[in-house]
């Protein structure tokens, strides 16, 4: 079997969920987690960037899928 890298894996397609797995439930909540206030969208954000950014370690082998 060829050797898998990183963002080969991370690039899949998203299993489907069983019906088992599915029904109602509350969002996730922490009533430790910090309020996030005047927070400012990262426009520049891209898929291009973020994989620039982290290259060197998405293209790296992935020796357990």
């Amino acid at each position: 079997m060829p050797s898998e890298t990183i963002i080969s894996v991370l690039s899949r397609e998203n299993p489907t969920p069983t019906p088992h797995c599915l029904g109602p439930g509350p969002n996730t909540d922490g009533r430790d987690w910090l309020e996030v206030r005047n927070w400012t969208p990262w426009t520049e954000f891209d898929a291009k960037k973020l994989r620039a950014i982290y290259k060197d370690m998405v293209e790296t082998p992935w020796r357990d899928a």
